[in-house]
């Protein structure tokens, strides 16, 4: 508990990586979540839209940003190379210095705000801010590279914020990811009071983890149920930390959906329209590669850590062995070949890249006109695309990447990106267009991640038990700003949401701009080996890579 003296903050951001109206409504209703309900009451809220694709990795970087991901350069967790027909089992994690532009901490930072940024994602390795860092993932679990500060050394050996590396069950995971949260808040509270700190931005990660395998369920005696109350406990305790003025803004980076039952399998239909050629001998075998690992991973689908563990290892050695044999790459007749998929995993986003001549090394496309043709030709199809046992559309949305991005790092994205119906999500399977569930879901994940995140903010500059609508994630940067008085880079593609805020604080500030380089920050800290395998690790046991 905080005592009343202690209010210091002027801006309170509390991320929520995960969170969905699905539960938070239900939960509410059954007087669950009470401190997101009287904050709702007392505020605005609405879904907030997340990046395309949404994953986390590009979702955080756009949240801290304003950032499109043309613009910041993230589209997943790995930093894929689209030119590469390999690009997306060779890239290398993403980190803080995979990313352009200033943060909207940053900018509080340089305009004298003394801000707690507090394991948000992609912040590691940390970087010097006016106040105190502590990266959020993906980041492994080592001493002595989470804490950023000029005033304050943290013991992380003490307090470790993200898992350990091994759970003898899953109950002890659950424990352990629960008293995790509370240890966040705990941490939080302490730097506030102890560094006088004026703004805190604190990132909860167990919503998301708990959905992946646990789903969305309302009851209150589940696990991820229990998940929501317990952060909404936490809000309780940081909200006590606020001033009356304050600004507070609870978002979550993304929302989530149940796990489809049906995989549209992208290079399969691109090989049936004509698009894709295969080696038949060495597709053959990719194909007799891959069932095998589903088949085998089916016949041993026992839920216990011991399993998992012996997945993780089996999965390991799957991306392992298709680089080192080049079972992929030498499936495809890359020289036949006049578009593939670019993966994009745990959402119903897909993605397809052109085989260019002059940009792939075996380029089969003429650049220009016959390019520009072609991707008009695959979306028509797309949208014309029929599940032949239901009737129903596949492809809800399809996108030629200037469409949804703009910047320096657009190239790093597919040509094309899609979004499936809610029936579906996409999969790396040669032989059929549309395979059923479980066998593609080996790992039993319960969600995939959806474009509709959550945005609940209150304020006394803010308008009282709204709704509102049209939010984006890219907005938020700019909004906090604007609400804090603080300048806008003019770089920035979010929009300031004015609809969030009372008439009279919209007719009293103008907002204010200033240019940008757009820039990815330098530090001299690398990945090893070893770290990077285990980032990869945990990103592999929740389907992201």
């Amino acid at each position: 508990m905080v005592s009343d003296g202690k209010k210091k903050l002027e801006l309170l951001v509390i991320g929520l990586d995960g969170a969905t109206f699905n539960v938070v409504l239900s939960l509410i209703k059954k007087n669950k979540l009470n401190t997101l309900k009287k904050i709702m009451e007392e505020g605005v809220y609405g879904e907030l839209e997340s990046t395309i694709p949404p994953i986390s990795g590009p979702a955080w970087a756009s949240f801290m940003t304003g950032k499109n991901c043309g613009k910041h350069g993230l589209f997943g967790f790995i930093d894929y190379d689209p030119q590469r027909y390999d690009g997306f089992l060779r890239g290398s994690i993403v980190t803080s210095s995979s990313f352009a532009g200033s943060t909207f901490f940053d900018i509080l930072s340089s305009q004298g705000y003394k801000l707690g940024v507090i394991t948000t994602p992609i912040t590691y390795p940390p970087w010097m801010i006016n106040g105190v860092m502590i990266s959020g993932y993906p980041c492994p679990r080592t001493e002595g590279t989470y804490c950023c500060s000029e005033n304050t050394q943290i013991e992380i050996k003490e307090r470790l914020l993200h898992g350990r590396e091994k759970y003898a069950s899953t109950e002890e995971e659950i424990s352990d990811a629960f008293e995790i949260t509370k240890r966040i808040t705990k941490i939080a509270i302490e730097l506030t009071e102890k560094m006088s700190l004026n703004s805190l931005i604190i990132v909860f990660g167990s919503i998301d983890r708990m959905q992946h395998f646990f789903g969305i369920s309302d009851r209150s005696e589940g696990v991820t149920a229990k998940c929501y109350q317990l952060v909404d406990d936490q809000i309780a305790q940081l909200l006590e930390l606020a001033e009356k003025d304050a600004r507070i803004f609870i978002m979550s980076d993304h929302g989530a959906d149940p796990y489809p039952r049906t995989v549209f399998n992208t290079n399969r239909w691109l090989r049936q329209q004509g698009y894709l050629t295969l080696n038949e001998h060495r597709s053959k075998a990719f194909t007799v590669f891959r069932n095998f690992y589903y088949k085998y991973v089916d016949l041993l689908n026992i839920t216990s850590k011991r399993f998992e563990r012996f997945l993780l290892v089996f999965d390991k050695f799957k991306e392992k062995a298709s680089k080192a044999s080049g079972i992929y790459i030498e499936s495809i007749n890359w020289k036949k070949t006049r578009a593939f998929r670019y993966p994009m995993p745990a959402t119903q986003t897909e993605g397809i890249v052109i085989n260019v001549k002059g940009r792939q090394e075996k380029g089969f496309v003429e650049a220009g006109e016959r390019y520009e043709e072609l991707k008009e030709e695959i979306i028509e199809k797309l949208k014309l695309l029929r599940d032949p046992n239901t009737g129903k559309n596949v492809v809800e949305t399809c996108y030629k990447r200037e469409d949804i991005y703009a910047g320096e790092f657009i190239e790093k994205g597919p040509d094309i990106v899609f979004q499936l119906t809610k029936p579906y999500v996409a999969g790396d399977g040669l032989s059929e267009i549309l395979t059923r569930m479980p066998s593609s879901n080996p790992k039993n994940l319960q969600i995939v991640h959806s474009m509709k995140g959550i945005l609940i903010s209150k304020s006394p500059v803010m308008k009282r038990g709204a709704k509102i609508e049209g939010a984006r994630i890219i907005d938020l940067a700019p909004t906090i700003l604007y609400s804090m008085g603080a300048s806008i880079p003019k770089s920035m593609d979010g929009r300031i949401l004015y609809n969030i805020f009372t008439d009279d604080f919209r007719g009293g500030r103008s907002p204010k701009y200033h240019f940008e380089e757009i820039e990815k920050r330098k530090n001299n800290l690398q990945l090893g080996r070893r770290e990077e395998e285990e980032i990869k690790d945990r990103l592999r046991e929740l389907g992201y890579i």
